[in-house]
């Protein structure tokens, strides 16, 4: 204003204006433009910059990878899809997490990160059954699972071999959970008493 005033001229309307190239607070453009020659008292009007456009991000849980592109889109927010996450409480192929988080203020056109579920981390149970209870418990563990033992007689299945187990065998189960096998403990033999009265 001060310099416009100081050439004798005057001060016009000034429009504010989201702009990705001219920071804010500095003039976009101005009309008469610089270097025509005005008569004295001429009006100068003024764009300025409002610096680049800021939106909200919004919040992108639970939604499918479409969902969180239109989501984005009608933001005037750019999409890159981040690496698969394990997640327990979210359904596979929803997003789990974005980056920046929603709520946040972000300039118009940035780019926003969102990262879908895989599902719950899971592995095939291995199969124990016929092995020896110490066999079974290593490779239990080793796997990733913790192991819980019963016992119970059986005269089809040696003693100290695993009978069953539960989950089965190629069932998919959270790696730390827990995996019961039942262990043989040998057959179980009654001795008949037979009284006999005289």
């Amino acid at each position: 204003e001060t310099l416009i005033e100081g050439q004798g001229l005057v001060l016009g309307t000034v429009d504010y204006v989201y702009s990705d190239s001219v920071a804010e607070g500095l003039v976009i453009s101005q009309s008469p433009v610089a270097g025509s020659k005005q008569a004295e008292g001429t009006k100068i009007s003024l764009s300025v910059s409002q610096g680049a456009e800021q939106v909200e991000v919004p919040d992108l849980s639970n939604m499918t990878a479409n969902e969180a592109r239109s989501a984005l889109q009608a933001k005037g927010l750019k999409y890159e899809a981040g690496a698969a996450e394990h997640s327990d409480t979210v359904k596979e192929n929803q997003v789990v997490r974005q980056s920046p988080a929603a709520g946040s203020k972000v300039a118009k056109g940035s780019t926003v990160t969102y990262y879908l579920s895989a599902g719950a981390d899971t592995t095939a149970v291995p199969n124990v059954v016929g092995q020896g209870e110490g066999s079974a418990q290593s490779t239990l563990t080793n796997a990733g699972f913790t192991v819980t033992v019963d016992y119970r007689s059986s005269s089809e299945v040696e003693e100290g071999l695993v009978i069953s187990q539960s989950p089965a065998a190629g069932e998919k189960a959270k790696s730390g959970s827990s995996v019961n096998i039942v262990v043989s403990t040998g057959a179980r033999y009654y001795v008949a008493s037979v009284l006999t009265t005289m």
